[in-house]
């Protein structure tokens, strides 16, 4: 099982996001959790766009040869879609060449299909905290449409709907919270990532402003961190 996690605080030419780092710390902490997974790279600084695509490039073709049960990818930063290409902007994003200063959802996908796994997840926290947001109304539900095609399984969740923002403070976004608390608050050690959307369609089901996107291509077996122990919990609240 392996994971990319992906948190972009500081930006040239957009507003900083100081939630993103804190983010993928917590993000990190649940994955520590779970135990499941071997290998996790992690970008929280030099996040510029060759920095980035070449330690993502680097990870995937470490691990091109090894049969692969899971890939998790995690996104926090600000993000936009372009026609009807979603971009994870990074850090050195200019508007006038959008392709070569920012991480393309097609590109991502190419390089996680080169891999196979057999379950793909992909948990995107879109924050734009009055950054304006590219929007074509139907932009979100084709780029949907597009990405789960040539996956075997696959969640992807996504931290708000068409023509909406995703909002934080100076600590999280809420979106990744809503995660954290999802599992700081389990009953049960095994915690599947179906409860996981559950708890965060609960979470935000009377907010009006953001509202989170789930697509399921998968069984609703499949689990997120097992066990949740009491000692992981206490160390999660901690960051909470």
């Amino acid at each position: 099982n392996l994971a990319i996690l992906i948190g972009v605080s500081e930006y040239d030419s957009q507003n900083n996001l100081p939630a993103c780092k804190h983010d993928v710390e917590l993000m990190q902490g649940i994955l520590d959790a779970s135990k499941k997974y071997s290998n996790i790279l992690t970008i929280d600084s030099n996040t510029s766009t060759s920095q980035v695509k070449l330690k993502i490039t680097e990870f995937i073709k470490k691990h091109q040869p090894q049969p692969i049960d899971e890939l998790f990818f995690y996104f926090s930063g600000h993000g936009f879609f372009n026609g009807t290409e979603f971009l994870y902007i990074l850090s050195d994003y200019d508007n006038k060449k959008p392709k070569s200063t920012s991480l393309e959802n097609g590109e991502l996908d190419v390089l996680i299909k080169s891999l196979s796994p057999k379950l793909t997840v992909k948990i995107v926290d879109a924050c734009n905290s009055g950054v304006s947001y590219i929007k074509d109304p139907d932009a979100l539900s084709k780029h949907v449409a597009t990405s789960k095609e040539g996956f075997q399984n696959c969640y992807f969740m996504f931290s708000s709907g068409e023509e909406q923002y995703s909002f934080a403070d100076d600590y999280y976004s809420f979106f990744t919270k809503a995660i954290g608390e999802a599992v700081v608050s389990a009953t049960n050690e095994t915690i599947r990532y179906k409860d996981i959307i559950d708890y965060v369609s609960d979470t935000f089901s009377l907010n009006s402003e953001q509202s989170p996107v789930f697509v399921s291509q998968a069984t609703f077996t499949e689990i997120f961190v097992e066990p949740v122990t009491k000692e992981s919990k206490r160390k999660l609240l901690t960051k909470l």
